[in-house]
């Protein structure tokens, strides 16, 4: 599997979901957010930044007598109500701006702070050093999850979102993007000054500002202006790597019945980048290595991590997780998009394949790490939840809801969810409440099965072939432990018998701790497969004969079922085994 390197995972380690962490609750709100305004100076050399924020706020609570936001590390010059002088503390972390009396709900009042500092994070900055003395001089933030808070101040949780305005003054030459359109690029002096205005509302983890010298290659995507902003003297290697990214915003357009929601789509390559990719709001920032040459461009592709970013100006950006806990929504969903992209946009069993590959990475946590539920608010950060549960297991159970509920009424349902909460914020009940509304069908069971509780169906299969009364008995168990909550699980297989010519399909339905299921045939089988067809979420240990499994690997049209029978037979190690795998390789 290619190595899942996006917007949480490239250069980090591996995060542990501890069972004994604190259950972490949804702020409080008693303001909303307006709009920020945010004018920013910034320093690469000196690694500093020094600037001033405008929150234009509305109480919400009856009563307000104090607005307080998240500025980590930063220095507070001066704070402003309303353009008067106001008292304020900071301890480092929170910033606590009082009015001279009590706000009333409706109240309506702008905020100002002035500040400077040297971001430990959120802000990073990247410059030439011994061992690199070739490397460019930038400067890009990573908000997600909370970092935004490290350079500028601000409401830093998900479920507040607001329009977002950037002046940022950086030395001249040198190129800031940001959220949004551009409105405005004035050159003063040695420094230019570039505003970007993004219109619709966004969380503060997504505002982002990019800073550097690129080669900057259009494109469109119909009525959308793209720009790929590449290393200097990569020009070439941009639409190799990006150019299928007009077909993508299309094909997700259609899918979610919702076009491409902002002014612009910029993709930026920058060095020494954190993650694989960061879906900031309009403009995704990408690590170096997402760019491709000619001598892998038959080899390899980035279209997984360049449609995982786009994916989330859906899921993510339009539609935001209310809180961490559910950042499944976010995460799930724009990893699926890669295999929807694969599926739609390149080959259907070229999707088979990533989703395979997909289900395969959260089995590997599952088993060697822990298992949790996908929607958890049990973290000690929120970065902890950033893991294969939330990304691919969440990808997979958006498959799952796929099979149940077919692929008409699965993409009218995430269309119905997608217009409903635009530009706000959800949790897992939104999605569930959109695809019953769709399909008329009591979802509860199903979300509580595969996101509400930890693990996945492990199947213990074994056969008998009774040739007198010709007669296939199924012993089917479920062996999955169950003392951290995994639950006894409910799910339709669809089995398949190979006789020397042709074969016959049955469903079956699996939902206790042990099931005998009887099959009357007309002939002898020479394969047998019992799998939940399509399903990625199911691990199965299903005994038969090596003839059984080449059967099921030369003669099987579904996908997961000859990986589950090439893995079976890699494991037996016998001759024959080899030999069909070979074959099969062949």
């Amino acid at each position: 599997m290619q190595d899942r390197c996006d917007c949480r995972r490239a250069l980090a380690p591996e995060p542990f979901a501890a069972p004994d962490a604190p259950v972490r609750r949804v702020p409080d709100r008693p303001v909303d957010v307006l709009s920020v305004a945010l004018d920013v100076s910034v320093d690469l050399e000196g690694r500093s930044v020094e600037g001033r924020v405008e929150h234009r706020v509305k109480a919400v609570a009856e009563t307000v007598d104090a607005v307080t936001l998240d500025a980590v590390a930063l220095t507070i010059l001066d704070a402003r109500l309303d353009g008067v002088d106001a008292p304020f503390s900071h301890d480092g972390e929170r910033l606590v701006v009082r009015p001279p009396k009590p706000w009333r709900r409706g109240d309506e009042h702008v905020v100002e702070i002035s500040y400077r500092g040297r971001p430990e994070r959120g802000l990073w900055f990247v410059a030439p050093d011994a061992d690199r003395p070739d490397k460019p001089l930038q400067a890009w933030t990573q908000g997600q999850d909370e970092d935004s808070r490290f350079w500028f101040p601000c409401f830093d949780h998900p479920q507040h979102k607001t329009p977002t305005e950037v002046r940022a003054s950086v030395p001249r030459g040198l190129l800031a993007v940001s959220n949004g359109a551009l409105v405005e690029r004035v050159d003063r002096g040695d420094r230019t000054i570039f505003h970007w205005r993004q219109k619709a509302p966004h969380a503060s983890y997504l505002v982002t500002l990019v800073v550097g010298a690129f080669d900057v290659v259009e494109d469109r995507a119909g009525a959308v202006p793209l720009k790929y902003c590449v290393p200097r003297g990569r020009r070439g290697d941009a639409l190799r790597t990006f150019g299928r990214t007009p077909k993508m915003v299309e094909l997700f357009g259609r899918l979610f019945s919702a076009p491409y929601p902002y002014e612009k789509y910029d993709q930026l390559v920058v060095s020494d980048f954190i993650f694989g990719g960061m879906e900031n709001t309009s403009a995704t920032t990408l690590y170096e290595y997402v760019m491709l040459d000619a001598s892998v461009e038959d080899a390899a592709d980035s279209d997984w991590l360049i449609a995982h970013e786009l994916g989330h100006q859906w899921f993510g950006d339009l539609v935001t997780c209310r809180d961490w806990a559910h950042a499944w929504l976010n995460e799930g969903f724009a990893t699926y998009c890669e295999t929807l992209w694969y599926e739609m946009g390149v080959d259907p069993e070229r999707g088979r394949k990533h989703l395979l590959d997909t289900a395969r990475a959260y089995f590997d946590e599952a088993r060697e790490s822990y298992r949790r539920p996908i929607v958890s608010g049990r973290y000690d950060a929120p970065t902890d939840l950033f893991d294969r549960h939330l990304y691919e297991k969440g990808a997979c159970v958006l498959h799952h809801l796929r099979l149940e509920l077919g692929d008409e009424v699965f993409f009218r349902a995430v269309s119905r969810y997608v217009a409903a909460h635009r530009d706000g914020s959800t949790e897992t009940v939104d999605l569930r409440r959109a695809a019953e509304a769709e399909s008329g069908k009591d979802l509860g069971a199903f979300f509580d099965q595969w996101v509400f509780a930890p693990g996945h169906p492990e199947l213990q299969v074994r056969h008998r072939w009774d040739a007198a009364a010709k007669r296939l008995t199924l012993s089917v168990k479920q062996t999955q432990r169950r003392d951290d909550g995994t639950p006894l699980f409910r799910l339709r297989t669809r089995c398949r018998v190979w006789f020397a010519r042709g074969h016959v399909d049955r469903t079956f339905e699996v939902s206790d701790a042990e099931h005998r299921f009887q099959w009357d045939l007309d002939d002898d089988p020479v394969g047998v497969r019992f799998l939940a067809e399509g399903a990625p979420l199911v691990a199965l240990d299903f005994e038969r004969p090596e003839g059984f499994l080449v059967t099921q690997l030369e003669r099987d049209d579904d996908l997961f079922a000859l990986a589950e029978a090439a893995d079976a037979l890699g494991a037996s190690g016998a001759r024959g085994a080899t030999e069909a795998l070979a074959k099969a390789l062949a």
